[in-house]
């Protein structure tokens, strides 16, 4: 899957989701997303950041 995060249209984010848990399995960020987009205190959005190239 891939997409993009509101009001970053022209940067791709992409998903690899387990079709049979739908759980994330690894997903690719832009560079510079990490102090474009920080991470919300209490929110887990490593799923989405761990396979962060």
């Amino acid at each position: 899957m891939n997409g993009h995060v509101q009001g970053a249209e022209d940067e791709t984010i992409y998903l690899l989701i387990n079709y049979k848990t739908y759980e994330i399995d690894q997903g690719i960020v832009f560079e510079g997303f990490d102090e474009k987009y920080p991470k919300i205190k209490g929110e887990d959005v490593d799923p989405i950041l761990k396979g962060k190239n």
